[in-house]
């Protein structure tokens, strides 16, 4: 695949009216860097493009000094650095560009708008505070911009990613928010940005209400808090409905596909939700269907309804410190696999919430459980099947 950020550079140099003017003659050691680097992109060899973006950027300073199209070739170097995770790399090239842009305005090749999200994903991780303010700052400027479309979408979701990591739970759930704005810079469907921002929010929602607790509360039990997260049920729902259709069927290689992940996420942290306010002798209101649920997943050319089946999970698993569990929370969901004899053939985990130290203990004991068939499945059934199946815990 193509880095859409890297084409976008590459466009500004290859249509702006000064770029011909300024065309290097066909045998300069710059149009043959660009033209390897260009190449190396349609391959997906990045670490070529890399390679030739630095010559293309070098032979740019040799002959035009900070002219020409110096700021283009810089912030080409930039993007295939942060396609690989150089953050730290990309900063200067990234640095250049936009100081360029600023300076030179269009005459330098690259809309400062662009520079600035660029710099700022490159920067968003040893920057601190004022990293994020700027990375923030770009994507509002951005925002109403459908041509910044492909570099406002990946700067929101690392922003978001990021800022949920660093518990900085309020940002990233503006920034999932501001995602959806920018949908049509992803490759992948409408339907899977949205769901994942849905899902994105909702738990960075529920994170800053139980963070907000008492800090006294922490670390015993799972905080109790008002009614305000009772929002992020409906919105979590929502992200399952929305990629359901696509999650129930299965992918050519066995693997979980993107959707199926998106949407065990989003029902990881709904049965979360459900453990907290179980926690508090609290339960969500009754739902009028469960149009949200996978029940199978359906490999292509399978016949037949499958069985319905109950897990039997002995044995239970012991659950680790509360200590171990964000938030005194976990949930776990799992995809199963049931052989035609009925007998759990493989068990992985599709997503979970509450820590590494909750999936350990599910996953210690769950290949040793057990389905049994019930007397509601249709006649004719087949025991052969895959499905998710949901664990939850809470700290009471």
């Amino acid at each position: 695949m193509k880095p859409r950020l890297i084409l976008v550079a590459v466009a500004a140099m290859a249509t702006s009216g000064p770029a011909f003017a300024q065309a290097p003659v066909a045998t300069s050691p710059l149009l043959q860097h660009y033209r390897a680097y260009s190449a190396a992109l349609e391959q997906g060899d990045v670490a070529t493009a890399e390679a030739e973006a630095a010559a293309a950027l070098a032979a740019s300073v040799e002959r035009y000094g900070n002219g020409g199209r110096t700021a283009v070739f810089a912030l080409n170097l930039a993007g295939v650095r942060l396609v690989q995770g150089k953050y730290e790399a990309a900063i200067e090239p990234a640095g250049k560009a936009l100081a360029l842009a600023e300076a030179q305005g269009e005459a330098s090749g690259v809309n400062p708008a662009v520079a600035r999200l660029i710099l700022g994903r490159a920067e968003l991780r040893t920057g601190g505070d004022s990293a994020v303010g700027r990375l923030v700052e770009a994507l509002e400027q951005a925002a109403g911009a459908p041509d910044l479309a492909g570099e406002a979408y990946p700067a929101a979701v690392e922003l978001a990613v990021y800022s949920f990591e660093q518990e900085r739970f309020d940002t990233a759930r503006l920034a999932w928010n501001a995602s959806t704005q920018f949908a049509a810079g992803s490759t992948q469907s409408a339907e899977l940005v949205r769901a994942t921002a849905l899902t994105g929010a909702a738990a960075a929602g529920i994170m800053s209400i139980v963070r907000k607790a008492p800090r006294e509360q922490l670390g015993t039990r799972i905080p109790v808090v008002d009614d305000a997260i009772l929002q992020f049920d409906p919105i979590l729902i929502e992200a399952m409905l929305t990629i359901r259709d696509q999650a129930i069927d299965a992918s050519p290689d066995g693997r979980l596909t993107r959707a199926q992940g998106v949407w065990a996420q989003a029902y990881a942290w709904q049965m979360a939700l459900t453990a907290k306010l179980r926690s508090e002798h609290r339960e969500l209101p009754p739902r009028e269907s469960n149009a949200h649920m996978v029940p199978e997943i359906r490999a292509a050319g399978e016949s037949g309804a499958a069985c319905h089946v109950r897990v039997i999970a002995e044995p239970e698993p012991r659950m680790p410190p509360v200590a171990q569990m964000r938030g005194g929370i976990g949930s776990v969901v799992l995809r199963l696999t049931v052989d035609g004899a009925g007998d759990l053939a493989d068990v992985d985990v599709a997503a979970s919430v509450g820590g590494p130290a909750f999936v350990e203990s599910i996953m210690s004991v769950a290949r040793q459980w057990r389905v049994a068939k019930l007397d509601s499945s249709p006649a004719g059934c087949r025991m052969a099947q895959q499905r998710f199946q949901g664990i939850e815990y809470a700290y009471r």
